[in-house]
């Protein structure tokens, strides 16, 4: 199983089906240079036909008195807005077979060798590491917030807004979601 350790957490992530945009070669060496975002984390349910993609955050730090620019959670709501919609290009251009798609798409199956070639469901997966006890009120409030701007986006894969999530990592584990 290969395991991950990111932003204070553990990803462990299923012995098939997974892949990291990052380990691509065309990422690394062409994409990742054009200004485009990532999720760090995918894997393909075979179980519920799902591509699933995982961005975590350690938000333990947030407002740390020693830090110089202290950052508030809703400082990230640009960030998560632009990996998941650079995201959904990427997913667009390997479903097309473009030039620099079909490359991804021959990368992706090195690691993930079900990984959807068409128009699948797909879940968008935000976990945010915290310990403030009262982190359900602006989780929620965020979720709300990343939600709305990404209706557009994610109307057009045919995705729900709810196939949008973003959750405390003590939840996501809760809910299965391959962290710990």
């Amino acid at each position: 199983m290969p395991i991950y350790s990111e932003s204070g957490l553990t990803i462990n992530l299923p012995n098939q089906d997974y892949f990291r945009v990052s380990d691509c070669p065309t990422w690394r060496k062409k994409l990742n240079t054009l200004s485009l975002k990532k999720m760090d984390f995918g894997w393909w349910d075979e179980t519920t036909n799902q591509i699933y993609f995982l961005e975590v955050k350690d938000f333990t730090q947030l407002d740390h008195p020693k830090s110089k620019k202290p950052k508030k959670s809703q400082d990230f709501i640009k960030d998560f807005v632009t990996k998941a919609t650079d995201t959904l290009f990427l997913l667009a251009g390997v479903w097309l077979s473009s030039s620099k798609g079909e490359s991804m798409k021959n990368e992706l199956f090195a690691t993930c060798p079900n990984f959807p070639t068409s128009l699948s469901k797909i879940k968008l997966l935000f976990v945010v590491k915290t310990t403030d006890p009262s982190a359900g009120i602006w989780i929620a409030d965020l979720n709300n917030e990343i939600r709305n701007q990404l209706r557009g986006r994610v109307i057009l894969f045919d995705l729900n807004p709810d196939d949008v999530i973003l959750i405390d990592h003590q939840t996501a584990i809760r809910k299965g979601v391959p962290i710990s």
